[in-house]
């Protein structure tokens, strides 16, 4: 994989945990009722996660690395400690 892409491609996991965190506050899933919590919260991650390797494969052809993994997560705790 070529330094461009891997560089793209963990900005965009960023940006991605950044988004995630962001429609899964919108939809705000817990005030829900608890039996169409549980099946939100399942379909959402499934879409989510998807979502995450359709554009994976388009950006650096499904290549996935724990560093890519990462930025998500750390993307998710920039939402949670100084976007929110």
């Amino acid at each position: 994989m070529q330094l461009e892409e891997q560089i793209f491609s963990l900005i965009f996991s960023l940006l991605y945990g950044i988004f995630v965190m962001y429609i899964y506050d919108y939809l705000n899933v817990n005030k829900m009722a608890k039996k169409y919590k549980i099946l939100n919260i399942i379909f959402f991650c499934i879409n989510i996660t998807l979502i995450y390797f359709l554009l994976c494969k388009r950006i650096n052809n499904g290549s996935i690395h724990v560093y890519f993994i990462l930025a998500f997560i750390v993307g998710i705790i920039i939402y949670k400690n100084f976007i929110k």
